[in-house]
């Protein structure tokens, strides 16, 4: 007798759309939506290397929840979260080690959270500000108006 156990991933992650904002297909964000989700990782990205976070490792499963008649962001939530400092990094020196406890959600709060953006950001590990960067670009983004709310499901996977 034996087991199989397959690993990774069946198809690569891309970005999932549901509601206002999917293509004709259904499945994946509309050119409008890709284009403003893009500028905004794309924001975050910029961010980081501004504020040189430290390289992180893992993978992080973004909800992005948008009004339909504002374009609004209204929540970021999220899925999955395995991002840490790249231990590589830790073992040269190179970043402060984590504190050894982090909030159960990932730290990627539902709502704005000013103090969240502001909280000690210097000492942060640099897990913790990617996510704080990725939610307020989020956040700060403005999708077209739709018909209906979408939700988004952005993978983002960090080697």
């Amino acid at each position: 007798r034996g087991r199989l156990v397959l690993t990774g991933w069946f198809a690569e992650p891309r970005t999932r759309a549901e509601g206002g904002l999917a293509d004709e297909g259904g499945e994946e964000p509309n050119e409008a939506a890709r284009a403003v989700l893009d500028a905004a990782l794309d924001t975050a990205s910029t961010a980081a290397q501004e504020c040189e976070v430290g390289r992180v490792v893992g993978f992080l499963a973004l909800r992005v929840c948008i009004e339909a008649n504002t374009g609004r962001v209204a929540s970021v939530d999220a899925l999955a979260d395995t991002l840490v400092a790249d231990p590589f990094e830790l073992d040269a020196g190179v970043v402060a080690a984590a504190p050894a406890s982090r909030p159960r959600d990932g730290g990627v709060p539902s709502s704005v959270d000013e103090d969240a953006l502001t909280e000690d950001f210097a000492d942060a590990p640099p897990d913790r500000k990617l996510r704080i960067l990725l939610r307020t670009a989020l956040f700060e983004a403005q999708f077209p108006a739709a018909a209906e709310p979408t939700v988004l499901t952005v993978p983002l996977s960090f080697d």
